[in-house]
């Protein structure tokens, strides 16, 4: 009889055995291949969820940063030298690994530089303030220091108070330079067309035009005022009503701003007055060549008068004319700001 394992009585229990073998592998493999596909698929979740919150560059950053622990090998002795065993110090407890903060999710606060912004800025509107007289006259022999002589009221008050006379020129510089000062803290650039007594012939005609070469956006001058009549008294805005040598509409508006201004401070004792220079029966040289820009001439008071010249000698009358022409300069024209 041939033999044959169908005819070995442990064939059975030898083919029964493999088959347990061969089906406990397969379900090794299936669970090999399940945890691995798990943990592939939660990977890729974790890098969704992060990548969600723009968060990857910052852990990579902070990973690639991140120190990594020493492995558990000899450093090579240099050559020449006997090997010196590195000795192994075993932890006596496993150190857990650091868990990452999270990153909050913030907006970054670095611009992107290839964004260009506007520049602003701020261009200070220029005021030309004339303080009156105080120029040699036209003939260039003597100094024009405006209303003033020794039968002025105002003359003879300062001359008394200080030992020596006042003239008008005096009186509208110590004011002018007020104003000036105000304008400025305002933020305003200011032009005056003297700041003392100029010891040169400069044409009233000539000091209009310096207004234009200053490029101012307006010009201010300041006078006090005499009459014959020693009980004339009050404030007087003048513009120049001729188009034909400025903005006459604008300049209008202009001295009736001024003149509410004046009133509304208490500097002047009866309502200001205002005036075209050409009604006025006046040619006021002052208002005239001055172009394209608002002008008005303030006669602030009379010194032939007793109480307005008792006021032009007060600091406080001072002040208060000063703050009012101020007023009715940065009401009416405000500061320009230009986009760039």
């Amino acid at each position: 009889m041939n033999f044959s394992p169908l005819n070995d009585p442990g064939f059975e229990e030898y083919r029964k055995r493999e088959a347990a073998k061969a089906a406990k592998a397969r379900k090794k493999r299936t669970l090999i291949i399940l945890a691995v596909t798990a943990v592939i698929a939660a990977a890729g979740a974790v890098l969704l969820v992060l990548a969600a919150f723009d968060a990857v560059p910052r852990i990579i950053d902070n990973f690639s940063s991140t120190t990594p622990p020493a492995e558990n090998t000899q450093t090579a002795a240099p050559s020449g030298s006997p090997e010196t065993p590195t000795p192994q110090v075993l932890p006596t407890e496993a150190t857990p690994s650091p868990t990452p903060s999270p990153t909050p999710d913030v907006s970054p606060t670095t611009e992107d530089p290839s964004v260009v912004k506007p520049t602003v800025k701020v261009r200070t509107t220029t005021v030309y303030l004339d303080p009156g007289h105080g120029f040699l006259n036209a003939a260039g022999d003597a100094m024009d220091k405006g209303a003033g002589n020794p039968d002025y009221i105002y003359y003879k008050m300062t001359e008394e108070l200080y030992g020596a006379p006042m003239y008008e020129a005096d009186m509208v510089l110590i004011l002018t330079k007020k104003v000036k000062a105000l304008l400025e803290d305002a933020g305003y650039t200011v032009v005056m067309s003297r700041e003392d007594y100029v010891y040169e012939r400069v044409p009233i005609a000539l000091r209009a035009a310096k207004a234009k070469e200053a490029d101012a956006d307006l010009l201010v001058s300041i006078h006090a005022n005499s009459a014959a009549d020693t009980s004339a008294y009050g404030a007087r805005v003048y513009y120049n009503d001729n188009p034909a040598w400025s903005l006459s509409i604008e300049s209008k508006h202009f001295a009736e701003d001024v003149a509410k201004s004046i009133d509304a401070y208490g500097a002047s004792r009866k309502k200001s007055k205002v005036y075209g220079d050409g009604e006025s029966g006046k040619t006021l040289a002052m208002l005239r060549g001055t172009g394209d820009i608002p002008s008005v001439l303030i006669e602030t008071c009379f010194l032939t008068n007793e109480e307005d010249a008792k006021a032009a000698i007060s600091e406080e009358w001072q002040d208060s004319m000063a703050k009012a022409i101020v007023q009715a300069i940065v009401t009416r024209y405000k500061l320009k700001t230009t986009i760039l």
